[in-house]
């Protein structure tokens, strides 16, 4: 994780130079009334990474255990963004997330009715699922045909959804305890400050890459249409 974060620093740096090179021949461009249509996929899915971090599945109960990840493997999400000026603009954002797991272990108990003891087969389903809804304020420093580089926040909330919330996560047994009780305590709450990079291809089609912390995966990479 550290060597992506580094990668995407690196390029978010060559981005500027590139720009900055550009901007004398580019000073005409004028992108205010833009409308930018983003869908785009979170790395990691912020909910499986932190269900992993925790004890859930550890070999506790011996061999016999069955423990299986049904988490999706990333977020899925969209943004929809308005050039208010050619620096500014403001835009909404949607994604969703699930996570959760099924596990299944044997335990011996003893049997009143027979006096004997006998093995027990206990099945364990938890699943929670996340939709965030947040609008997003966006400053773009750097604005040229070919790089668009922006830094930004958003505050918006968290729709979750468990399945037998009677079984989540040991937030006491995990790393990322503090982030775990923080993301529990601010429900329904959700917020996230970022800097991204859309590389554009063409006038209207681009790819994006944004790192953000707080609401959502650490990594976002996307496309971009430009209308």
């Amino acid at each position: 994780m550290k060597k992506t974060i580094l990668t995407l620093i690196t390029f978010s740096i060559c981005s500027i130079t590139f720009a900055q090179d550009e901007i004398p021949v580019k000073e005409n461009l004028d992108r205010t009334g833009d409308l930018i249509i983003e869908p785009a996929v979170g790395i990691p899915n912020a909910g499986s990474f932190l269900l992993m971090s925790a004890n859930v599945f550890d070999d506790i109960y011996g061999t016999s255990d069955k423990i299986e990840n049904t988490s999706f493997p990333v977020q899925f999400g969209g943004r929809l963004e308005y050039m208010v000026s050619h620096r500014i603009g403001i835009s909404f954002e949607g994604n969703f997330e699930k996570s959760g797991y099924d596990k299944q272990y044997t335990s011996t108990v003893y049997d009143n009715n027979t006096g004997f003891y006998k093995d027990t087969t206990y099945h364990t389903i938890y699943e929670m699922r996340k939709t965030r809804l947040l609008a997003r304020f966006q400053f773009h420093p750097v604005q040229t045909e070919k790089v668009d580089l922006y830094v930004g926040a958003g505050l918006g909330m968290t729709l979750v959804k468990e399945t037998n919330p009677e079984d989540p996560i040991d937030e006491f047994d995990s790393f990322f305890f503090p982030i775990l009780f923080v993301d529990r305590a601010t429900d329904p709450l959700a917020a996230r400050i970022f800097f991204g990079t859309r590389v554009n291809f063409t006038q209207h089609i681009g790819m994006l890459v944004e790192v953000g912390m707080g609401s959502g995966s650490i990594l976002n990479l996307g496309i971009n249409a430009r209308f």
